[in-house]
């Protein structure tokens, strides 16, 4: 993932890229190093392990490394991974594991290097430096030091393997489905594939505008929170969090461009609180490219801060607990199940495996989703917001040749599911107690059989509400209230208020396309026909 200051490797001075240049006349770039530790047998792809001793970085190796570092100014991309030379199928904690290396691609290979290299601008030599104050190891001058590839940090997520490809790309795909199966219980076998195609895709969202969410509900101890530490390992630099601050969840999603798999989600952005609302809209402000999460600066009254919170998300809760949130979510009901492994961290060598060939995936150079990205236009049930989450699902279904019939049946039952949850919000109340009285034709002032004006006591009333909340809702469904003895009314002779509830009653599942014309006739009367 590219950072800001790997943008300003493009503007460096004449100087520099004579160093840059006369680096690369003396140096020979080579491929990943490969496990020192691990055969790949080239018949099945399996990894079989050798032994399991540490290995360290020797002079030989870092010598190695530093020789790519002139090709990485042609890098689009690039990911902080072990090093290639280490046996990552361990299942010990990779974490303490002390070097880490960066993989890129170029645009005819995979290369890596190694993190804090500095370029001296007196001397040419090139080395690693914890800062650029440091003096010169060639020249002993100090003052002189340029750095030229990210410092190194301890990753949020799973340390990952240097990216390689061993499998082809529905192999893959089948990969991720047979851990889903093994680590999660669904009832139903579509939502393994659901699961695993937004998995897949969250390593293409830089191919994307909106990014679709999950959010695994369920009551206590049904799995939920097991479904969302799989999805923390498989998912692009996924993170799992029980809790989390609005300040560090931002700053996590901005820097690291990490998918955030949030649990207890109903309190961690709970709406009530103050932390709450902010983690709730970081998380709104996440679903399209290009709106960011802004806030106030506290050191400068006069400057805002903008952070791009875009990408994919997780969550679990015990409820379906905002509308808003679910109509940018795929939702999967989760039941109580018995999975066949208990503990995942046996299966580490084998999501390593899988995440290291996902990275791959993620840093090529041309997506290979370009000409997949207008399939979703194929699946008519899939409008507006439910063409904005599945698109991404969509896209990788097409790009891997899979029978799309059976997900195209599961976006039109979310299509209903969506529905039914707006239906029964308090919006959704609002607008069946309008349609309702409208149908029952009966009260003051009549246009062809038809109620003219509805009050807002009377929907109160029908729905067990006070008249003043329902006010602020007709505010939110933007019609327009009129002033009368008797109190504030919806006027529909009014022609705005005729064009909306048309445009409500078709959003909240009230009328049919051949039904929508008629809905709101007046006898030719003011329906802008």
């Amino acid at each position: 993932m590219r950072t800001g200051w790997h943008d300003n490797l493009y503007r460096i001075s004449d100087d520099i890229k004579e160093i840059i240049d006369t680096l690369r006349m003396h140096t020979t770039p080579i491929p990943p190093l490969d496990d020192e530790n691990v055969d790949i047998n080239d018949d099945t792809g399996q990894m079989e392990k050798r032994d399991t001793r540490e290995i360290t970085l020797t002079e030989e190796m870092k010598r190695k490394l530093l020789n790519n570092v002139s090709l990485f100014f042609e890098a689009k991309s690039y990911e902080q991974t072990l090093p290639s030379f280490i046996d990552f199928t361990d299942a010990k904690n990779l974490y303490d594991y002390g070097y880490r290396t960066i993989s890129f691609k170029t645009d005819d290979d995979f290369y890596e290097t190694l993190p804090d290299v500095h370029i001296c601008l007196r001397c040419g030599h090139v080395d690693i430096y914890a800062d650029k104050n440091q003096s010169c190891r060639n020249c002993n001058r100090s003052g002189g030091l340029y750095q030229i590839t990210p410092k190194t940090f301890q990753e949020p997520w799973y340390p990952y393997p240097a990216p390689r490809k061993i499998d082809s790309w529905t192999d893959i795909f089948q990969q991720i489905i047979d851990i889903l199966e093994r680590t999660i219980y669904y009832d139903e076998k579509i939502l393994y594939t659901i699961h695993a195609l937004w998995i897949m895709a969250s390593y293409r969202q830089q191919d994307f505008i909106t990014a679709p969410y999950l959010q695994f509900i369920a009551p206590i101890a049904s799995g939920k929170t097991r479904a969302l530490e799989v999805t923390s390992y498989l998912a692009y630099r996924g993170v799992i969090y029980a809790t989390i601050s609005p300040a560090a969840l931002c700053r996590e999603i901005n820097k690291y461009h990490v998918t955030p798999c949030v649990d207890q989600a109903e309190f961690n952005f709970d709406v009530k609180t103050e932390a709450g609302r902010e983690n709730y809209s970081i998380w709104m402000c996440g679903y399209r490219k290009g709106q960011f999460y802004t806030r106030a600066s506290q050191e400068n009254s006069d400057d805002v801060i903008r952070k791009d919170v875009f990408g994919f998300k997780a969550l679990a809760s015990t409820r379906d607990f905002d509308e808003a949130l679910s109509s940018r979510s795929i939702i999967f009901n989760m039941k109580e199940g018995d999975p066949e492994v208990k503990d995942i961290n046996a299966i580490i060598p084998e999501m390593q495996r899988l995440r290291m060939q996902l990275l791959y995936f993620h840093l090529l150079n041309d997506s290979p989703l370009s000409d997949h990205l207008d399939a979703i236009y194929e699946c008519s049930s899939a409008t507006g917001r439910l063409r904005e989450i599945y698109q991404p699902l969509i896209a990788v279904a097409d790009f891997l040749d899979l029978n799309k019939a059976p997900i195209v049946s599961f976006i039109e039952k979310d299509k209903m599911r969506k529905i039914k949850i707006m239906q029964e919000s308090l919006e959704g109340q609002i607008v069946f107690a309008i349609k309702e009285i409208m149908d029952e034709d009966e009260g003051y002032g009549t246009i062809s059989g038809e109620k003219v004006m509805i009050s807002l006591k009377e929907i109160a009333e029908r729905i067990g509400e006070d008249t003043r909340r329902i006010g602020r809702k007709i505010n939110v469904l933007n019609l327009e209230k009129t002033k009368t003895r008797e109190g504030k009314v919806i006027d529909l002779s009014d022609e705005k208020n005729q064009k909306q509830l048309q445009y409500l009653f078709k959003k909240y599942g009230l009328v049919t396309d051949t039904q929508e014309q008629s809905t709101l006739d007046f006898g030719g009367e003011g329906n802008g026909e």
